[in-house]
């Protein structure tokens, strides 16, 4: 049976694992590990996850934060990841489901997400699931070695 619930500290190596999943890569678990902790702690930000058994299968950190250009708080999902083997079974659309539930208890007026321009399938699922094409997104990296 599959079971959802908001994550506590001890769920860090399955959320480990399903980020890297997300990002096809392994990250450096020790700054991870860092960064999760701190976010775990913050009330800003909330971990919602899909399991079976003690199998982690889903999860999806959602950030609220007031925003002086909306004038009120928006909620924003900051990652969704569920495991491969597990797509088309309808944990995303729970998942996304729990993050509303959430943002509107909350008080938000909108919920946001941005994904990588590569990420078609996400694209389209979030399309199916409401949200709509509004923003450009642009990034750059930063090098910390250079000084303007």
């Amino acid at each position: 049976m599959i079971t959802y619930r908001k994550a506590v500290l001890d769920d860090l190596p399955g959320v480990y694992a399903l980020m890297c999943q997300l990002e096809e890569q392994a990250l450096p678990y020790g700054p991870f590990t860092a960064i999760y902790r701190r976010l775990a702690e913050n009330p800003a930000h909330t971990f919602f996850l899909c399991e079976e058994g003690d199998t982690l299968l889903g999860m999806l950190h959602l950030r609220v934060e007031g925003q002086p250009h909306h004038a009120g708080l928006v909620a924003e999902i900051v990652e969704l990841s569920v495991s491969s083997s597990c797509r088309g079974r309808g944990l995303g659309k729970a998942l996304v489901g729990m993050a509303k539930q959430e943002a509107r208890a909350q008080g938000c007026m909108v919920l946001e997400v941005p994904s990588g321009a590569h990420r078609g399938r996400a694209h389209r699922f979030y399309e199916r699931e409401g949200f709509s094409r509004t923003h450009y997104r642009f990034s750059m990296p930063l090098d910390t070695q250079e000084q303007e």
